[in-house]
Order: structure tokens, then sequence, then C-alpha cells
């Protein structure tokens, strides 16, 4: 998941888009190109491995007035990571039984770095 190329100006649309949709409005058969995209925030890939585009990553984050993307939906099999100097984390650590990743999270707190906690499966 992630936001990049031209979802950047039109996230405001796209999540009333999806939220509508969601909340059943409108034609429920199709649902909004936000949700199905291969590109879009949902499905990319494009943040999720060793190949990302840090120049992309900056000015997205420029044009959102953001400091960081925290992401989900693509599991890092050895657990949290950050790529392009901490301003995009993949936090997608695979806790169902049949990836059994780590226990971790990402804590987030304001003006300070984020920090990965850890813990423990119980039996």
């Amino acid at each position: 998941a992630g936001v990049l190329g031209p979802w950047v100006t039109q996230l405001d649309s796209a999540n009333h888009e999806a939220r509508c949709w969601l909340d059943g409005q409108g034609d429920l058969a199709t649902a909004p190109t936000v949700l199905v995209a291969e590109d879009g925030p949902v499905w990319t890939r494009a943040l999720a491995g060793r190949d990302v585009d840090c120049a992309a990553v900056a000015s997205v984050l420029e044009k959102l007035g953001a400091k960081r993307m925290v992401l989900g939906h693509t599991v890092q099999p050895s657990g949290i990571t950050s790529t392009c100097n901490d301003t995009v984390w993949r936090i997608d650590v695979g806790l169902a039984r049949n990836y059994m990743g780590p226990i971790q999270a990402l804590e987030v707190w304001a003006g300070k770095t984020p920090t990965v906690v850890n813990g423990e499966r119980l039996p």
C-alpha cells in the first residue's frame, strides 16, 4: 500500500468515494477505482520491496505535508522495516498463524523517531 504518483492529488476524492461505497451508497457492484487499482493506495507494492524510489516518496510527502508513510498490506518476513531515511515504514509483520511473523508494533509519538516495539507470541 502507499500513496504515489497522481494519487497524491486525488486523496480527498478517493477517500470520499471509498467511504461512501463502504457505507453502502452508490453502485455496490462496482468498487471505486481507489480500492481496486493496482497502482492505487490500497494495492501498490512499489514501496514494499528493496527498490523504492525515494525521490518520488519525498515529493509525495512534501505535497501532502507529511513526514512519513506507514504502510501495511505486504508482509515483511523479518518484521517491521523502513526505507528512505525512515520516511517509509512497512508494518505488516504477518501476524496470522500461516505467516507466524514476529509480534511487533510501530510506536509513533509527536516529535520523536518511530520505535519498533517487540512482543512475544503466547503458546
